[in-house]
């Protein structure tokens, strides 16, 4: 068990990350289970649950978004 914290943005993505922002995953549609983002992704989605908190003004983003097929 983990406690974590979800950000969906919108249709596009749906990401997680601990509440010690030790560790930090991506939902895959493909394989249907979570990925492991490496560290470059733990400030954005930090960022991220943060803004959609209320607690930071809303920003552009650099997140791992899967291409339409």
């Amino acid at each position: 068990e983990r406690d974590v914290d979800i950000l969906r943005v919108g249709r596009i993505a749906l990401l997680y990350q601990t509440s010690d922002q030790t560790q930090t995953g991506v939902w895959d549609k493909a394989s249907n289970q979570w990925v492991t983002l490496e560290d470059e992704y733990r400030r954005p989605v930090a960022d991220g649950i943060r803004m959609a908190q209320q607690l930071a003004t809303t920003e552009i983003l650099e997140l791992p978004i899967a291409a339409p097929e």
